[in-house]
């Protein structure tokens, strides 16, 4: 693994938050800049250090942004793992930060993520700490994909099971514990989509300590071709069978309640998609007669 560290080295105990951000095929400049727009969003603070990790980039990149204090490293993914669940693998085998959090290339942070890590570091009691986005289109216009995920986040106390973090499949929006992801082995999953609600689900089934700020400190761009908006053949087999791992996840935990039926999702996301593609979803063995029922819907 290759890795390039820009300014000064800190010492490793200095490091209280790790920011790990995956990025891939950069190659037209408005792409590549907006890492640098990511990283001038973001406070310059001893205890903060940024982890870019390119997952095999047409072209090379190297941040034009200079921090004083906070430390940044770009690592390429290995040549044996693709797509962006493995590259955050890749950050968070690298992170040493006491916390880490991660944002998507074409995002960028808002002022208030400074006050919010110093709350953080001043309450220090729980495991997870969320924060809200907003969105906006190409032209500057407020978008509308954070609605949802605020909703979300603002109820996670609510959940009826506890699980409210499970619903938040979006790797942004949490500030999580190192410790508490080491201890329980959690990762991203290496499926070319959706391979972050496998992490997501296996960190709410945990039930942490939580604490919501109702503070803004991340902006999606929302307009971007991205894997949330691509529908080709391989994206959609691939959402349909991370759907059943998150069902097998909720069942093997005691919640078969939580389970959705894949063809809901499949009407939901993909009507338009190849039918085909809906019937790979069923090739995998049923491990419960039962599970029908979440496969067809009741």
């Amino acid at each position: 693994m290759f890795r390039v560290i820009f300014g000064e080295d800190k010492r490793i105990f200095d490091l209280k938050f790790s920011l790990i951000v995956p990025f891939h095929n950069n190659a037209d400049e408005d792409r590549r800049d907006m890492l640098n727009v990511l990283l001038r969003s973001l406070p310059d603070r001893g205890d903060l250090e940024v982890i870019f990790v390119d997952d095999h980039s047409s072209l090379e990149w190297s941040p034009s942004v200079v921090f004083k204090k906070t430390k940044v490293t770009v690592l390429k993914n290995s040549p044996d793992r693709k797509f962006a669940g493995t590259a955050r693998n890749t950050g968070l085998e690298n992170a040493k930060g006491e916390f880490v959090f991660f944002a998507d290339s074409d995002d960028y942070f808002t002022d208030v993520l400074d006050d919010f890590l110093d709350f953080i570091l001043s309450d220090n009691s729980h495991d997870v700490y969320g924060f809200l986005t907003t969105s906006v289109f190409q032209d500057g216009s407020l978008g509308t994909r954070h609605v949802d995920i605020c909703k979300k986040m603002e109820s996670v106390e609510q959940d009826r099971d506890g699980l409210g973090l499970c619903t938040i499949h979006v790797p942004f929006g949490k500030v999580i514990r190192r410790d508490l992801i080491e201890k329980n082995a959690l990762r991203f999953s290496d499926s070319r989509a959706s391979n972050d609600s496998v992490f997501s689900v296996s960190l709410g089934l945990l039930k942490p300590s939580f604490a919501f700020s109702n503070k803004v400190c991340y902006v999606v761009r929302q307009g971007n071709p991205s894997l949330t908006t691509r529908k080709s053949p391989e994206i959609v087999k691939a959402r349909l069978r991370i759907a059943r791992e998150v069902n097998e996840l909720y069942k093997r935990n005691g919640y078969w309640w939580r389970q959705r039926p894949i063809i809901k999702i499949y009407k939901q996301h993909f009507a338009q998609s190849n039918t085909t593609i809906f019937k790979d979803a069923f090739l995998l063995p049923l491990s419960h007669p039962s599970e029908i029922v979440f496969l067809l819907g009741s």
